[in-house]
């Protein structure tokens, strides 16, 4: 059974090496320009800390896919489903494996398709050769039969999960339904912190 404060430990382990290559990342390429998207439930305090030290631009609000149509080239930790979804766009992704992240299943066949760093200079020695690089056929059919494998068929695959969640909830039958607020959550994150430093 995992310890859960140990798993909370190693990710943030994790997470603080992933924006460490990422700052080298914006100061070896000043041309560049990176915008820190970060995951909607993650606590965007550090990321705007990050921004204000490193020169970058924290996206906060819109959707992930608004952000991967305009972009040339995308960065995710190992395992994210940004980097697959970057594919949808046709758009390259580099994986970074930063610790903590499991190289297995999905996550293990997305990095044979992609590609993935597992160091600092491992990812700063790959970004020229991705940015140069021109998607060729066999990837391009890879990428396909990976996102109908883990994803489902395209088109109409956001048709069926929202015929699943109708599903679910028809099965469930939920006696109250409300949309949650950023109140909500931000108490929720209070109560979880509160719980987590009381043990």
């Amino acid at each position: 059974k995992e310890d859960p404060i140990k798993v909370a430990r190693e990710d943030a382990e994790a997470l603080a090496r992933f924006r460490s290559w990422i700052a080298v990342a914006i100061h070896e390429y000043p041309e560049y320009q990176f915008v820190i998207k970060p995951h909607p439930a993650e606590d965007t305090k550090p990321w705007q800390i990050f921004c204000d030290e490193h020169p970058s631009t924290l996206m906060l609000t819109d959707y992930i896919h608004h952000l991967l149509a305009i972009s040339d080239f995308h960065i995710a930790r190992a395992g994210c489903l940004t980097a697959v979804e970057a594919w949808l766009f046709n758009r390259h992704s580099l994986q970074l494996l930063c610790g903590g992240d499991n190289l297995d299943g999905p996550t293990l066949e997305a990095a044979e398709i992609g590609r993935i760093a597992y160091s600092p200079d491992g990812f700063i020695g790959q970004i020229d050769d991705v940015m140069e690089s021109v998607l060729d056929y066999e990837t391009s059919i890879k990428r396909i039969d990976y996102i109908q494998k883990w994803l489902g068929p395209m088109p109409g695959s956001a048709n069926s999960v929202a015929r699943e969640i109708v599903g679910l909830l028809e099965r469930k039958s939920p006696k109250y339904a409300f949309e949650t607020t950023f109140s909500d959550m931000a108490n929720m994150r209070k109560v979880l912190v509160a719980w987590f430093t009381s043990r």
